[in-house]
């Protein structure tokens, strides 16, 4: 199966005209990426793509499932994920730094920072780089032809044997329960809005993910109601609120905070 765009681009990412009707409850209907996505994780034919240019969100994270990847060098794949108040998809939170190594995925993801394709054969996210798209889908034919012409049941073996299909639908899964619930959060609201009105974003300070162990809060001891409290707050929602001014308190990241009790 052979994958490849028109035009100066490989794809624009997903519509945040949908997102924003999402964040808002005003959408309609299933969204069927999740589905395509899981596809591609199962999917046992080789998988080849000609990268014509810019391959924004799930159009960079599906490369990762890609046997064979011909790109433009002048091509840019971006991620812009947690940008948007959104975490990764398609299983990127585990193949990305798996091909390009933890700091630099994690650049891609939170600062946003692009690669190009010369980059991408660099880093081994791409087979060979083009001077142009006509040369990257000719790349991108031949193989096709060439792979059309090899023992089928030997590449489906080999495939298997080099992805693990059924792990990475889990972790999608995993991802795509987080990707929703992003979607209807404040930060989302908010990055889709700026985005819509061509203005900086104004995300709330001082609000954090303190996981919790499960059963962390049944049958609390009473010595300990200010560790209690303190990780009630953690677990609340994140909430617009001005910082703490100057002051004995003024380390709390945000003012319904429970102060530390007085050391004896």
């Amino acid at each position: 199966m052979l994958h490849t765009g028109e035009g100066d681009a490989f794809t624009a990412g997903n519509d945040l005209q949908d997102f924003m009707q999402i964040a808002c409850g005003t959408a309609s209907g299933p969204r069927h990426v999740g589905r395509v996505l899981q596809n591609l994780a199962r999917a046992q034919k080789p998988l080849i793509a000609a990268v014509n240019g810019l391959s924004v969100g799930v159009g960079a994270t599906m490369l990762l499932h890609c046997d064979l990847v011909y790109i433009t060098a002048s091509a840019k794949l971006t991620t812009p994920f947690v940008g948007l108040g959104l975490v990764p998809e398609a299983a990127s939170s585990l193949l990305l730094p798996q091909a390009l190594g933890a700091k630099r995925a994690y650049a891609m993801f939170a600062l946003g920072e692009a690669i190009t394709g010369a980059e991408a054969v660099t880093f081994g996210l791409a087979n060979r780089a083009f001077d142009t798209a006509a040369e990257a889908r000719d790349a991108a034919r031949a193989a096709a032809q060439a792979l059309v012409n090899r023992p089928p049941q030997a590449l489906a073996h080999t495939k298997a044997l080099m992805r693990d299909g059924e792990a990475l639908g889990a972790l999608m899964l995993k991802e795509g329960a987080l990707f929703e619930q992003q979607l209807r959060s404040e930060d989302a609201r908010e990055a889709f809005t700026a985005f819509m009105e061509r203005r900086p974003t104004r995300f709330a300070p001082g609000c954090a993910i303190r996981p919790q162990p499960p059963g962390a809060l049944a049958q609390p001891h009473p010595t300990n109601a200010w560790r209690r409290d303190r990780r009630r707050w953690w677990s609340r929602p994140c909430q617009t609120a001005p910082r703490s001014p100057p002051g004995p308190r003024a380390g709390r990241l945000c003012p319904s905070m429970p102060a530390a009790p007085p050391r004896r």
